[in-house]
């Protein structure tokens, strides 16, 4: 994964692909129709692109039903092929794996990441009883909920609470993530796509 930057030309109003056979083309713009959502609702913020490889790109922003309106103001996480963008989730939604009154509120800038094949991870801040930040990535066509402070920390005693989390490296061979477990204990945890394992933890 690399940076947007690298490979896109970023213009105040939306994201472009700069491509050598094809020349500019539009990914997201302000005022277009915001892919994923209903008709009616626009691109109202695009930011933090990342691209992959293969051409895969991811972004965070918001949709409105028009430029510089509040009242239906959503964020989301868009991903895909440029012309084939979904949504990988929308505030308001819970991420799989979380319970489901722990939704999401905003990606957290600069951690959206992109794998080889078209997969996404980031940290998000949370609303619901737990407002904490989390560590999401959207696999599949799901977004999964990998991990959240001041929740259950992985593969500890019971009752053992997840602490502040210390960083993430996601490829699509998943998800290996390091956070303090019970207050002291420095750990770090791999998820396979689909279970999680501890890796190796400070002290005992």
């Amino acid at each position: 994964m690399r940076t947007l930057f690298s490979l896109f030309a970023f213009v105040v109003s939306g994201f472009f692909a700069l491509n050598a056979s094809a020349g500019l083309r539009t990914i997201a713009e302000i005022g277009q129709p915001a892919a994923g959502f209903p008709t009616g609702f626009i691109y109202w913020i695009v930011e933090h692109p990342v691209i992959g490889e293969d051409g895969h790109v991811a972004f965070a922003g918001a949709a409105d039903v028009s430029v510089g309106s509040t009242l239906q103001n959503t964020r989301a996480v868009w991903y895909g092929k440029p012309g084939q963008l979904e949504t990988a989730i929308k505030a308001g939604e819970s991420p799989a794996g979380f319970a489901a009154n722990i939704l999401f509120r905003d990606s957290i800038p600069g951690t959206l990441t992109l794998s080889d094949a078209g997969s996404i991870a980031f940290a998000a801040a949370m609303n619901g009883p737990n407002t904490r930040a989390a560590y999401l990535a959207t696999v599949g066509g799901i977004t999964h909920g990998i991990i959240q402070e001041g929740g259950i920390a992985p593969l500890f005693p019971p009752g053992t609470v997840m602490g502040n989390l210390q960083g993430f490296a996601f490829t699509d061979a998943g998800m290996a993530f390091s956070g303090i477990a019970g207050g002291s204990q420095i750990a770090i945890w791999f998820w396979d796509n689909s279970t999680t394992k501890l890796i190796a933890t400070t002290g005992t």
